[in-house]
């Protein structure tokens, strides 16, 4: 990403909440519900592993396989807005989360599916 299409990222970014930030990547298109995932999974082998791609962000552009090692549903005040993430966003730890400070009236259920690194 160009210099400028960071700082255009970003800029755009201002404001927001992460609810906002949520709501604007479903409007694209970019994220699946859990009901689209569920009609996508029910074709696959039920005894297969499931693992998840991300892009690692190094130079080359690698492509990580991660294993899914929990499933939390949540909210979008479980995340915050980082210029650190090609999504905009991040999850909060629980020592990161004050009380009222990301209270969005207008949250966006979520549900996180981790992995495991190391």
């Amino acid at each position: 990403m160009s210099h400028e299409n960071e700082i255009s990222r970003i800029g755009s970014m201002i404001g927001m909440t992460p609810g906002d930030l949520v709501r604007r990547i479903e409007s694209r298109g970019q994220c699946t519900t859990v009901r689209e995932l569920i009609e996508q999974l029910e074709s696959c082998d039920p005894d297969a592993l499931v693992m998840f791609t991300a892009n690692y962000g190094d130079y080359h552009n690698t492509i990580q396989a991660l294993p899914v090692a929990t499933v939390e549903e949540s909210d979008s005040d479980a995340l915050d807005i980082t210029a650190y993430s090609n999504s905009g966003l991040c999850v909060l730890g629980e020592g990161d989360r004050v009380p009222g400070e990301n209270d969005d009236p207008d949250a966006v259920t979520i549900v996180l599916l981790g992995g495991m690194i190391g």
